[in-house]
């Protein structure tokens, strides 16, 4: 919600306050969301913190966004506004997936990314984590799929193909450090932790709303377009 608070003002600064500049400010912001996704990605490649890593993806999605939002026209707008909230999105499901998982001696979990290789024997709990990780790594039919196919179509039709070069590696970056995140949740086996909660042991409230995270995020696509441009014309009239 802050993030969100001050994505609002950005905008209302740039497209009225500033609109007459938009020489000025449109190539600083282009140029910063470009800086963001190089430095995310590669920051994020030797982090075995999954916070950390969490951290640098957070920077790699604000560049998407910034960069849509350089454009300062409708499908710019509606891209980062599209963009912003698949990604917060994601991240409502990693954390309210790291605030409902504990083992019965209150062990620390994922403070590393090999923690997630005892999740292989949890299949009732290791869905969540899957999930939100490819969708982080934009394949289809999750949402994060079509947030980034966007913005690469609003470059191509700009025809800014170095700059989608330049995103594409930087990309193939990020999915590295996700995929290994994924690694550890089905193949790989580090440590040895003490055992989860039994999944009677959760509440039913946790498992209803992990649950429907899930199914959320598979459905996401197929209407999330209408209603992100409906917010879009929203958030112009009230600008």
């Amino acid at each position: 919600m802050p993030k969100f608070g001050l994505f609002f003002i950005l905008a209302k600064f740039l497209y009225i306050l500033f609109g007459n500049i938009f020489y000025v400010w449109s190539p600083l912001l282009y140029a910063l969301g470009i800086a963001s996704i190089i430095i995310g990605s590669v920051g994020g490649l030797n982090q075995t913190s999954f916070l950390r890593l969490l951290a640098y993806s957070t920077i790699t999605d604000m560049g998407y966004v910034t960069i849509a939002l350089s454009y300062g026209d409708f499908f710019g707008l509606h891209a980062s506004i599209t963009y912003f909230l698949i990604h917060t999105l994601s991240s409502i499901t990693v954390f309210f997936f790291l605030a409902s998982v504990h083992t019965n001696d209150n062990y620390s979990l994922f403070n590393s990314i090999y923690d997630f290789s005892f999740l292989k024997t949890q299949n009732h709990v290791r869905l969540t984590p899957l999930i939100a990780m490819i969708s982080y790594m934009s394949i289809p039919p999750l949402a994060g799929f079509l947030g980034k196919t966007y913005i690469f179509g609003i470059l191509m039709a700009h025809g800014e193909y170095l700059t989608l070069l330049v995103l594409c590696m930087a990309f193939s970056a990020s999915l590295f450090f996700y995929s290994r995140i994924i690694r550890n949740l089905l193949f790989q086996s580090e440590y040895h932790f003490a055992p989860f909660i039994d999944s009677e042991e959760l509440s039913q409230v946790d498992l209803f709303i992990v649950a429907a995270l899930n199914i959320f995020f598979i459905i996401l696509t197929n209407h999330f377009m209408i209603y992100t441009v409906d917010l879009t014309q929203y958030f112009l009239v009230t600008l």
